[in-house]
C-alpha cells in the first residue's frame, strides 16, 4: 500500500498506472472544465513560476481552485492521462473519491481512465461534501473487502 498525500504530485499521477496497483482509492480535489467537459483532478503542487509549462503549453495540465482555499493547484486532465501517463492500468479498480467523477456531463476523465485500462471505476455523479464521501467510501469498502464481496 501507498498513501500520497502532500505527495500527490503531477510526476506521482504520471507513474500511477505503472504501480501495476489493483485497487486505487483516489480521494483528491476536482473541478469541471465547463468548455470541454472534463472533471479536472486536483494535485497537491501548487501553481509555481515555470513549473510544469512543457504540460501546461500542450493542454496537459489546468489550474484549478479549491473551496475557501486561494491558491491555484495543478491539475490533471483526459490529454494528460492519454498522453503523459506511463503504463496502462490492468485489471484495476479505482475509486475516485472525487466529486463529478461520473457526471454525466463531463465524463472525458472517466473515459480517458477507462481508455487507459481501468477495469471499474467508482466515483461521484455530482457534489459531495468530505464526511459523507469518507462515510460512503468507507462503507463501501467494507463490504467489498471485510465482507469479501
Amino acid at each position: 500500500m501507498d498513501y500520497y498525500s502532500d505527495n500527490a504530485t503531477v510526476e506521482n499521477y504520471r507513474q500511477l498506472p505503472s504501480k501495476d496497483y489493483k485497487l486505487i482509492i483516489w480521494r483528491a480535489h476536482s473541478a469541471l472544465d465547463l468548455d470541454s467537459a472534463y472533471v479536472a483532478i486536483s494535485t497537491s503542487e501548487k501553481d509555481g513560476p515555470v513549473k510544469y509549462d512543457q504540460y501546461m503549453r500542450e493542454g496537459k495540465l489546468t489550474l484549478c481552485q479549491i473551496t475557501n482555499d486561494t491558491n491555484n493547484y495543478f491539475a490533471i486532465n483526459p490529454k494528460f492521462i492519454r498522453e503523459a501517463m506511463t503504463g496502462r492500468f490492468e485489471d484495476t479498480v479505482i475509486i475516485l473519491m472525487s466529486c463529478n467523477g461520473l457526471n454525466d456531463k463531463y465524463l472525458g476523465t472517466a473515459q480517458a481512465l477507462r481508455d487507459k485500462g481501468a477495469k471499474v471505476l467508482i466515483s461521484w455523479n455530482e457534489w459531495i461534501d468530505s464526511d459523507n464521501n469518507d462515510d460512503a467510501v468507507t462503507q463501501l469498502l467494507g463490504y467489498l473487502i471485510d465482507e469479501n464481496n
